[in-house]
């Protein structure tokens, strides 16, 4: 039996049409400070429809019979989900993962977005997170709302930006400043507001998806991971149950800082226009495959991208291992953009 789950992000609804329990119960874990099933009309709707099936006959095709794919990238998503992307005659993209059990079919021109998984655990939800992204995506950027790869915080309703691929250091940030007083706006893709020369961040506080090591760092996180009974390597945790009202809904871009990990001691140091484009640009041309291939999505991304860094302070924020010299090290950028 197929039910739907409404979700309004920020202005666009998606629509979440499957026949498994367990993805929908997952989707209103992580969209729960969302508005939930709006019944509000919308034109930006999103639809995403997933289906579990009996066994790999029953998809609806044979990914490996594919053998004109004009584009093939390998992405690595974490240790337990690799999957690929093909583009086939410059409209449909084929999704692959799981060792063939996982397939997702997106048309992005018409709006089309299929998948069908003979699997339910959270290594295919991360997959499927990854889709409604894609989708997500296009849709908030006609609204001039971009994501990035970053980590957000904020402090006295001024909000800072850490983007950064995995492993730079921006999970652990989020939670020293957390922990620490400030207000937690996302760990993964906050949404930007480009507004003339000014920007908001707006909160996507999706749960987090932590390493052993960092779990290991804190102890109220080993405290919520028995509680919880969580035995997985790398568990969701929602931030927001570990301190309580962290959580703010949107604050106004103070300055950006890229997160460095380091043997020393942290400190900072102020970037160039141009220093900061090459370093944020990798963060908003994360590889959606309806971001790859809209040329039009590519140039708005960009447009918004050098304007950040143009009316932005930006600077390379190197992270020790001692927390408090972390705090300070923010709080003095703070106190330098005052």
């Amino acid at each position: 039996m197929f039910r739907i789950t409404k979700i309004s992000v920020h202005g666009v609804r998606l629509n979440f049409i499957s026949n498994s329990d367990f993805y929908h119960d997952e989707i209103l874990e992580d969209y729960k400070h969302f508005e939930l099933n709006s019944i509000k009309d919308s034109n930006l709707d999103a639809n995403v429809f997933f289906q579990i099936m009996n066994d790999l006959k029953s998809f609806p095709i044979n990914f490996y019979g594919l053998k004109e794919a004009k584009l093939i990238k390998e992405i690595l998503t974490d240790d337990l989900a690799e999957f690929s992307i093909s583009v086939l005659d410059d409209s449909w993209i084929i999704i692959n993962g799981m060792s063939g059990n996982v397939i997702f079919l997106a048309n992005p021109d018409q709006e089309i977005y299929h998948g069908y998984s003979t699997v339910e655990n959270l290594s295919v939800y991360h997959m499927l997170t990854d889709m409604i992204m894609n989708i997500l995506t296009k849709k908030l950027i006609k609204k001039k709302i971009f994501s990035v790869h970053a980590a957000a915080a904020s402090k006295n309703n001024a909000g800072i930006l850490f983007p950064g691929k995995a492993g730079s250091g921006k999970t652990t940030l989020s939670i020293i400043l957390t922990r620490l007083g400030y207000n937690f706006l996302s760990d993964d893709y906050p949404l930007i507001l480009s507004k003339n020369s000014t920007f908001e961040i707006f909160a996507f506080p999706l749960r987090l998806k932590v390493r052993p090591d960092i779990i290991e760092q804190f102890s109220e996180f080993q405290i919520y991971t028995r509680r919880k009974g969580t035995r997985v390597k790398r568990p969701y945790i929602d931030i927001t149950e570990i301190y309580a009202n962290c959580l703010t809904r949107k604050a106004k871009l103070k300055f950006i800082a890229f997160p460095i990990l380091t043997s020393g001691k942290s400190n900072y140091k102020q970037l160039s226009s141009e220093e900061a484009l090459q370093r944020l640009l990798p963060c908003v041309f994360d590889p959606f495959p309806s971001v790859q291939k809209d040329t039009s999505i590519r140039k708005s991304i960009f447009e918004i991208a050098y304007s950040l860094v143009r009316n932005i302070k930006c600077y390379d924020l190197f992270l020790g291992k001692n927390h408090s010299q972390v705090l300070k090290t923010v709080d003095d950028i703070f106190d330098n953009n005052d």
